[in-house]
């Protein structure tokens, strides 16, 4: 919990123990999603982790009561990207998906395709900033397309736009006959570093999927995906921060919901627009996109692009 004290040119937050910052864009961004928010057990929480106690936006002068987000949230709204499979809304699921080239916990799917998000550990390969860990964007094909580091002093949410880098790596789902190499010790079973390649990838046991042949001595081993690492360079061919091409690609909105209720409440709206969308289109009519008054009602914010339906 903490004070936000409003400033002649900034905001200062603190909190109890006397810890303060400034972050203005952070504070602009909570009062525009209380405007378009229910009360605070369903809060919208975007990049920098504060709610308001109590719900609403609040408003007056003085002193205003906020909380600290202290967990993950149930899933993620995400809009403002020109990849339009980016955009949408991701769900957390509990389960470990054994088949992605990284082990992410948490794990959020994007409701309708295969995109990801998730917090990954760069064990074996250099994160973006030096980062243990990061906040992931998934395609379809298993490989990385946006990292940001979880680095960061509010470590439960990511960060939206230019905290997220372009990133192009080898990582993907696996195929048969890829070179592999083991990207961590595994006490009685194999070193970090040990050469092979993958025989099969859709083996009976979910938990290890993967059927990898070591190279030394061509025992094989089932495991999960995210043990191995690509037999090359795992690093970034390319990360760029400025670029209008990578701008593009960025999400421009990265809204955490806080709360089972607060989820549930979205995706029905956007189930219902869906529906809207399908009875128009077989009148003839021409909506294709999941708007951001569909979703949240209201006006849409600036800089809050419409999501794909």
């Amino acid at each position: 919990a903490g004070l936000e004290r409003r400033g002649a040119a900034r905001h200062e937050v603190c909190n109890f123990e006397g810890e303060c910052f400034y972050n203005t864009k952070m504070i602009q961004l909570c009062r525009l999603l209380a405007l378009v928010a229910a009360p605070a057990v369903s809060q919208l929480v975007g990049p920098g982790s504060l709610v308001p106690a109590g719900g609403g936006g609040g408003g007056g002068f003085g002193f205003r009561m906020s909380g600290s987000v202290s967990r993950f949230p149930f899933g993620f709204f995400v809009g403002g990207s020109e990849v339009a499979e980016i955009n949408g809304l991701y769900a957390r699921t509990e389960s470990v998906d054994h088949n992605l080239p990284h082990h992410c916990d948490p794990l959020y799917n994007h409701v309708d395709n295969g995109y990801k998000i998730c917090v990954a550990d760069t064990v074996g390969r250099d994160g973006v900033n030096g980062a243990s860990q990061e906040w992931l964007f998934v395609d379809e094909e298993g490989r990385d397309v946006l990292a940001c580091s979880r680095e960061r002093p509010f470590s439960w949410l990511p960060g939206k736009s230019r905290a997220w880098d372009v990133v192009r790596r080898s990582f993907r789902y696996w195929a048969k006959g890829d070179r592999a190499k083991t990207k961590d010790t595994a006490d009685g079973w194999w070193e970090a570093g040990e050469e092979g390649h993958v025989v099969e990838v859709d083996m009976p046991d979910s938990s290890r999927p993967i059927l990898w042949e070591r190279k030394r001595d061509g025992r094989r081993l089932s495991l999960g995906a995210w043990r191995l690492l690509p037999d090359d360079d795992v690093g970034e061919t390319g990360v760029s921060t400025g670029d209008e091409d990578d701008d593009a690609i960025r999400p421009w909105q990265v809204v955490g919901l806080m709360s089972q209720r607060s989820f549930d409440e979205k995706l029905a709206k956007k189930n219902a627009h869906d529906q809207n969308v399908r009875d128009a289109r077989a009148r003839g009519g021409n909506q294709n996109a999941i708007s951001h008054g569909a979703i949240f009602g209201g006006p849409r914010p600036p800089a809050l692009l419409a999501a794909p339906a």
